[in-house]
């Protein structure tokens, strides 16, 4: 189709699936396609749009498929003319969209709004969303009342502002070099057990929950946040909260709307003369009961390799650690036996984790922090295995826990897995 310049649809109603390549392509006539051919899942891949300016004929059209087993695809990467793209599919299994493969200096850049929601469209689902370069905004249509995506992700380094219309969402992953601004309606509030990355977006600053003009631009999800960016405490305000671990109220507060809880809590070994059952008494008297009130049943729990496990395979490291804790840190190493001891003995009806570890350098720079987060296998098992180390950087180690959270996986529940850099 190298040469194609003109294609004209008008009257086609139904095809199993349309590949176009076009570059030259200058005129693309279809007034609305109705589905796909009886039997078939149906796709549209679409490579180069050439200087086409409209689409809508392919995508606003509420086309259902009749086995909700086998959902369409979308594929679009070249429409420099399109300026507004609307898909009104009922379901989708994956939409790929970028309005240039590459951006060009020298030629004007592309601009594609994209509106999810046809003229008819009242309920759409895309089961995953990917926009590219070129895709400058995503809006709702104007008749959709439910819109439901099941992972999104933005890789787009041209956007500027982004605003995530979405009455439920599972997944977002947001890049971006220019973004500067990103806003969460007020259906994020019911977005329950979402996990959000939001990294490399250096231009985007984290301040306030409301813009310039007073309008709230940010509602908070009921989810896990990764952001590797610029955060302000002013745009924490609320969560953020400041108080002893001793505190009930305030510890009710922080834990009212939380579905589990990752504990760092441990003793300075600075500080060798606590009390040797601080921690336990800590877990045992304020936080455990306020998991079991607010229905919190899985918790990670920060100990050391000081905690001896059966499984553990001698290494000359392990002992070194003992024979230093109990005669120069007697009241730290109870704590951490005491930890053992607490949750083995009676914490059953709560899915908990002790992760032990040993050495946890690192920076907390962004730069730093990606790296970290991002270098080398995280290794769990039991202490002396062939590929354990004794350290694991601070950024890993709160990746490994996002991570082990997200994938709702019992493998770790009611263990004391050691964990480090794989070695």
């Amino acid at each position: 189709m190298a040469n194609l310049s003109h294609i004209d649809f008008t009257n086609l109603k139904y095809f199993r699936f349309l590949y176009l390549e076009a570059p030259k392509l200058q005129e693309f006539k279809i007034d609305e396609l109705k589905g796909f051919t009886r039997n078939y899942t149906g796709w549209i891949y679409i490579f180069d749009g050439g200087s086409v300016e409209s689409l809508d004929g392919l995508f606003k059209g509420p086309i259902a498929t009749a086995n909700e087993a086998q959902l369409p695809d979308i594929t679009i990467q070249n429409i420099p003319n399109v300026k507004q793209l609307t898909l009104g599919w009922k379901s989708i299994l994956s939409a790929h969209i970028s309005g240039q493969l590459k951006y060009r200096y020298w030629s004007p850049p592309p601009n594609v709004t994209l509106i999810i929601g046809g003229p008819d469209s009242e309920t759409v689902y895309i089961n995953e969303l990917e926009t590219r370069k070129g895709i400058i905004g995503i809006e709702r249509g104007s008749k959709t009342t439910n819109l439901s995506i099941g992972s999104f992700k933005s890789m787009n380094d041209m956007i500027t502002d982004l605003r995530l219309p979405f009455d439920q969402v599972s997944n977002v992953s947001i890049r971006g070099d220019r973004m500067t601004s990103l806003e969460l309606p007020k259906e994020a509030e019911q977005w329950n057990n979402v996990s959000i990355s939001i990294a490399l977006v250096r231009k985007l600053r984290f301040e306030s929950s409301v813009n310039a003009e007073g309008r709230q631009t940010w509602y908070w999800p009921m989810s896990s946040f990764y952001i590797l960016g610029n955060v302000s405490t002013n745009f924490l305000h609320g969560k953020i909260i400041a108080g002893e671990i001793s505190d009930d109220e305030k510890l009710a507060a922080a834990m009212a709307k939380c579905s589990a809880v990752i504990s760092i809590l441990g003793p300075d070994i600075k500080n060798p003369k606590i009390d040797p059952g601080l921690y336990p008494k800590l877990y045992s008297l304020h936080v455990l009961p306020a998991m079991r009130t607010h229905g919190i049943k899985r918790i990670f729990v920060m100990g050391t390799v000081s905690i001896k496990h059966q499984d553990d395979i001698w290494t000359i490291f392990q002992p070194m650690v003992l024979v230093f804790m109990k005669r120069f840190a007697s009241a730290i190493y109870q704590n951490m036996t005491g930890l053992a001891d607490l949750f083995q003995n009676t914490a059953e009806d709560l899915d908990w984790t002790i992760f032990r570890i040993a050495q946890i350098p690192g920076e907390s720079d962004e730069i730093n922090w990606k790296i970290d987060s991002e270098s080398g296998e995280v290794f769990v098992g039991n202490v002396g295995q062939t590929v354990w180390t004794s350290s694991i950087k601070r950024a890993a180690l709160a990746r490994w826990l996002v991570d082990a959270y997200k994938s709702g996986s019992s493998d770790w529940v009611h263990k004391m897995p050691a964990v480090s850099r794989r070695s």
